[in-house]
């Protein structure tokens, strides 16, 4: 493999595996606290071997697609109709960008296989995640803790538990007959 199509493998792994971070570090935090499920049952391992599997199909789809516009352009001939019209020109591009979406599937599916990256990543994912909730936490937190040094937070305080209890309850009263 040439060296500018292993660098491209390279990064495309890079931005693949920091993808798949990201989404898992979704799914745990939609899971745990909107939904209420437990670390078990979100199979994060699992999460990341789905996504890494994807995304090697994704990558499959693109050489394939890439492979056929080469084969297209290697007779091409006549004016350009748009961006996507390649002349015999493009060919050797065309070919080395599929050889690097092959290897990227290629490469995917052996991440997804691999029970230690999948661990690897999930890891990264929930402490990832830990670090956001625990940053959202801390600020809300030192929140708290101003306005309970505020000397007037007992009268503002009684203010708003009045509006609780006198407007947003009765409003979510009807909702809350409906859920139960």
């Amino acid at each position: 493999m040439d060296t500018d199509v292993a660098r491209a493998v390279e990064e495309g792994l890079l931005i693949g595996r920091s993808t798949v971070t990201l989404a898992t570090k979704n799914h745990l935090i939609v899971g745990a606290l909107r939904e209420g499920r437990s670390l078990h049952d979100l199979d994060l391992d699992g999460f990341v071997a789905d996504q890494l599997r994807q995304m090697s199909v994704e990558q499959n789809g693109y050489a394939a697609r890439t492979a056929r516009s080469a084969r297209t352009a290697r007779t091409a001939v006549g004016a350009l109709r748009h961006q996507h019209d390649y002349r015999p020109a493009d060919v050797r591009v065309l070919e080395e960008r599929a050889l690097i979406y092959s290897e990227l599937a290629r490469a995917f599916a052996d991440l997804a296989a691999d029970a230690a990256v999948a661990a690897e990543l999930a890891e990264a994912a929930r402490v990832d995640a830990w670090s956001e909730l625990s940053s959202v936490i801390g600020k809300r937190l030192d929140l708290i803790a101003r306005a309970a040094d505020d000397p007037s937070y007992e009268g503002s305080r009684r203010e708003s538990m009045a509006a609780v209890r006198e407007v947003d309850l009765p409003t979510l009263e009807p909702d809350y007959r409906r859920w139960s």
